[in-house]
């Protein structure tokens, strides 16, 4: 089962990035509760952050250079505490008595240390397989010993990421899935443009100076969301994990008028919090989970009054507006609210919609609506499904 869920990551990776899969760098994607992207010597890197019991941030990395059979280097970046040489690591997955476990040999530049694993090895594997993991490091400045608490949700796809940017999706040294084909530098590297692509450094970890890590907004652990939005950070969206992250009366409207299953569904999922307006957040908090698909609420807060949305359905079906939205994210660019509704685990079929959100009147309009109810196997990006409404009818 768990490898069927790996082959639909590395397919969605290959339909979602296009060209990108032959292309030499990728701009930052954001995938669940990690962020990847690629530079121009297709290094790839990934990133998510947790906090420790006393409020500790931690950076965790997964990198890989795109040198055939190169290993994966996974990179702690404590906040606050300088490791050293000698440091104890250990990376415990959760639930599956598993852990990665080593010494800091090289301290990078940025304050790092990082292990290294191989694509065959049952340390990825269960990586991929976690859901979250607690980072323990043992510093030997102070004999102390700080446990993070890490999500690795979204590892899976930023690793088809990788796969698909450095032209391993059908390799053995694939980090996802293994196919016949040797580990070939040029064997899937796009040479229509007549050039060779460019040689890998070694298989080494490069230095951290160059991460812009600045641009990434990290799962909040903790505190007031409004304080997660920060200046310039309008528009993004910040994850969080707990309860207490989250507004009163939208907690209220989330057990009272909606049922839902709090607090299983926001440590599996998270609530999307956006800053829309200063002072004005949309809020995307997951109420109930299936298998591929997880029904959400939305809502609005402005000086602590909370209004909940109502979506449209197309005027083909009943016309009449509904409370919730499945699998929901925010679209900055067009200031639209997206909706994926899957009806098959493969996901190739299902619904897509596109609400329009104002502000002014705080309500939604169905902009867009597209399904595709053929479940044949074959994968195809839903903004590209038979399109039945265009707001206007069908």
């Amino acid at each position: 089962m768990f490898k069927s869920r790996l082959i639909i990551a590395a397919l969605f990776a290959t339909v979602l990035l296009g060209p990108l899969a032959h292309a030499k760098t990728l701009d930052w994607q954001q995938m669940r509760d990690w962020s990847v992207y690629c530079r121009d010597n297709r290094y790839c890197i990934a990133i998510t952050s947790g906090t420790s019991r006393e409020g500790d941030k931690l950076v965790l990395k997964l990198e890989r250079s795109a040198k055939p059979d190169s290993s994966i280097f996974v990179t702690v970046k404590p906040d606050g505490r300088a490791l050293q040489v000698g440091d104890d690591i250990l990376i415990e997955i959760v639930g599956h008595e598993h852990a990665l476990s080593g010494k800091a040999q090289k301290i990078y530049e940025g304050n790092e240390a990082a292990l290294s694993i191989t694509t065959q090895s049952l340390d990825l594997r269960k990586l991929r397989e976690g859901r979250f993991a607690d980072v323990v490091i043992g510093f030997q400045q102070g004999h102390d010993r700080v446990t993070y608490a890490m999500s690795l949700q979204g590892v899976a796809s930023v690793l088809a990421m990788m796969d698909a940017v450095q032209g391993r999706l059908d390799r053995l040294d694939a980090a996802i899935i293994s196919g016949g084909e040797g580990a070939s530098l040029t064997s899937h590297y796009d040479l229509s443009a007549g050039k060779a692509p460019p040689a890998p450094e070694s298989d080494e970890k490069e230095g951290a100076a160059r991460d812009p890590e600045e641009n990434i907004t990290y799962p909040s652990e903790g505190g007031d969301t409004s304080e997660a939005i920060e200046d310039g950070a309008l528009g993004s969206a910040t994850l969080v994990y707990s309860e207490s992250d989250l507004p009163e009366r939208v907690l209220m409207a989330g057990y009272r008028v909606f049922n839902c299953d709090f607090p299983a569904t926001l440590k599996a999922h998270g609530a999307q919090v956006i800053g829309l307006e200063p002072g004005l957040f949309l809020y995307l908090v997951p109420c109930q989970t299936g298998d591929v698909n997880v029904e959400h609420f939305a809502a609005l807060e402005d000086a602590g009054e909370v209004e909940t949305l109502e979506f449209q359905e197309p005027a083909s079906k009943t016309g009449k507006p509904v409370s919730t939205i499945i699998n929901p994210a925010w679209d900055n660019d067009r200031q639209v609210l997206t909706s994926y509704r899957h009806f098959s685990s493969a996901y190739d079929c299902g619904r897509f919609e596109r609400h329009n959100l104002s502000i002014q009147d705080r309500s939604t309009t169905l902009a867009e609506a597209r399904r595709k109810d053929n479940c044949d196997g074959t994968t195809t990006l839903p903004e590209e499904y038979p399109l039945i409404w265009n707001g206007e009818g069908d």
